[in-house]
């Protein structure tokens, strides 16, 4: 099976960050037991539920929502049936379940979230009323913080944490607005707004460092900056929406991407409370567990019934089933050694002698196979019958290898006969070096046998130029050893005329040393020239003498 695992994700938060993000916010009512998730690209409600209490009962209202901002848990303030106070519970988002806390022991109207410390107000009708206090998550209990006053009804908070401090609306004819340091001494700060606002807000959630989404008691939801500036925004209903807090839906669909041929992939979507799967945008007939083998390719997605509603995400996995090919071509027969390439280049290989590279190299006749593994575990394979065929064994000689540019040609002999013979200045079975002019050619013999296979030979010619040289001083100048090894001797003939020149040239005319003679004996140091046939020059009283001269370095 594939081992590599391709996830997408859906994720649903407070901004929108890619074509796959979704916003969703919750809201309530303080008079029934309904509780609304809105998408914020649109403000369209787009999921209304019935929210139940662990406790038993049912609920009769809601007025505070708040989302702590480090463990994402939702806290709800609530009414429920033969409880004179108001209830603290934690809301199950997946479930929408109140998982009941305990009483508040007073009549609160909203909750925010400083941190992790959760912090709520009494409204205008409780014991202690329009006051702070510090509310313990797990018992309920409530902690006296501070007194607020202001406004004739209606007491909503926010914590806005780009200015650590709390920020307080009240009112319904003339709305107060005031910041709170939330520690001690709680200085009130009051805010005049530009507008005079005349509606009371019901619920308020932070969006950035000067900026409140709010809802009020005209249906509507506005903007609020913490300057006071305050702005309706059109064609958004908030159901008199009590309380305000943002959640996140993580909706994904993960599993193999790619399967080998005749696999299947198992497919898993996010916890939900149902589930339908997709292929292509087709539904798929009983396929309704969180779980699902895809057993051909094509795109896979799942419809979730979560939090945030019904939905899939924009994208799911795409399975596709691809075993690595492998072609090592027909059966053949080959003339000398072939190579084979299992191709799939990153993959794992495995021949039938067990050796492990991409490329095999067949010296003998018999059937070879490889298996191809590549990076997912998915294997392919192939076996190929190859007859090889010896090469023709075939040489190619000169009579002399090296020559005046003026001399007669030089037969060359090839064998097995038969074989054609190729190469600068070469016709039929000989060398003419009047023909190419002094330089280092090379001629070749190309031999076919009955099977069709071929193969050649060859040799190196020197064609030196000679034009001018004196014979006569030429064989009364000796240099040896030829081939030298470290060190060559000359011997001249006696004369007066002094000094002499020795000159040395590689097989491209370059020269590579010079020497002036004193002496009709002279030895010269080659110990560091490189091994192979040189152009040996001496020059005497006008007259020039010119032999091959090879050098081999004895180990």
């Amino acid at each position: 099976m594939k081992r590599s695992v391709l996830f997408f994700l859906c994720v649903f938060g407070l901004f929108r960050l890619d074509a796959q993000t979704a916003h969703r916010m919750l809201s309530a009512n303080r008079a029934n037991d309904s509780l609304w998730v809105t998408d914020t690209n649109s403000y369209r409600i787009v999921k209304r539920v019935q929210l139940m209490p662990s406790s038993g009962g049912v609920i009769t209202g809601t007025l505070g929502i708040a989302r702590n901002p480090n463990s994402g848990s939702v806290y709800v303030v609530c009414k429920q049936t033969g409880v004179a106070g108001r209830m603290l519970g934690r809301l199950d988002v997946s479930t929408y379940t109140v998982n009941v806390i305990g009483d508040l022991g007073d009549k609160f109207s909203s909750i925010t979230f400083r941190g992790d410390s959760l912090i709520g107000v009494t409204g205008n009708g409780a014991a202690v009323p329009e006051s702070l206090f510090l509310i313990d998550t797990l018992s309920a209990s409530a902690t006296f913080m501070t007194s607020l006053g202001a406004g004739t009804d209606g007491e909503v908070i926010c914590y806005n944490p780009a200015h650590d401090l709390i920020y307080h609306w009240s009112g319904n004819v003339t709305v107060e607005f005031e910041s709170v340091l939330p520690y001690p001494p709680y200085t009130i700060t009051p805010i005049v707004s530009s507008t005079t606002i005349s509606n009371e807000t019901f619920g308020a959630v932070y969006i950035s460092a000067d900026k409140f989404l709010c809802s009020n008691i005209n249906y509507v939801f506005a903007y609020w900056s913490t300057t006071g500036t305050f702005n309706n925004m059109s064609d958004t209903t908030a159901q008199l929406a009590r309380g305000l807090a943002f959640i996140s839906c993580s909706r994904s669909v993960s599993g193999t991407a790619a399967i080998c041929a005749g696999d299947s992939a198992l497919l898993t979507a996010s916890a939900s409370p149902s589930y339908q799967w997709y292929k292509n945008g087709d539904t798929i007939a009983g396929a309704t567990s969180q779980n699902f083998y895809a057993t051909g390719t094509g795109v896979y997605n799942c419809r979730l019934n979560d939090a945030c509603g019904t939905d899939t995400c924009l994208s799911g996995v795409h399975v596709t089933a691809a075993d690595p090919v492998v072609n090592l071509g027909p059966d053949t027969t080959h003339c000398g050694p072939l190579v084979l390439n299992a191709a799939n280049p990153g993959a794992s290989y495995l021949w039938q002698d067990a050796s492990t590279a991409q490329l095999f190299t067949v010296i003998s006749s018999s059937s070879y196979y490889v298996t191809v593994t590549d990076a997912n575990g998915c294997t392919g394979k192939d076996t190929v019958n190859i007859t090889i065929r010896p090469l023709p064994v075939v040489t190619l000689a000169a009579a002399n290898d090296t020559m005046c540019d003026s001399g007669m040609p030089v037969a060359l002999t090839g064998t097995p006969s038969g074989g054609t013979y190729s190469g600068t200045g070469v016709t039929a079975s000989s060398f003419d070096p009047q023909v190419t002019g002094a330089g280092t050619y090379t001629a070749l013999y190309t031999y076919t046998d009955s099977l069709g296979c071929s193969a050649a030979g060859s040799v190196g010619l020197f064609v030196d130029l000679c034009t001018g040289i004196a014979v006569e001083d030429q064989n009364e100048i000796f240099i040896y050893p030829n081939p030298a090894t470290d060190v060559i001797h000359l011997d001249l003939p006696a004369s007066p005329n002094f000094p002499r020149v020795f000159f040395l040239y590689d097989q491209a005319g370059k020269l590579i040393l010079t020497r002036e003679l004193h002496e009709n004996s002279e030895t010269i140091d080659v110990s560091n020239l490189a091994e192979g046939l040189y152009l040996a020059e001496t020059v005497v009283g006008g007259k020039r003498a010119v032999m091959m001269l090879g050098i081999h370095h004895v180990e």
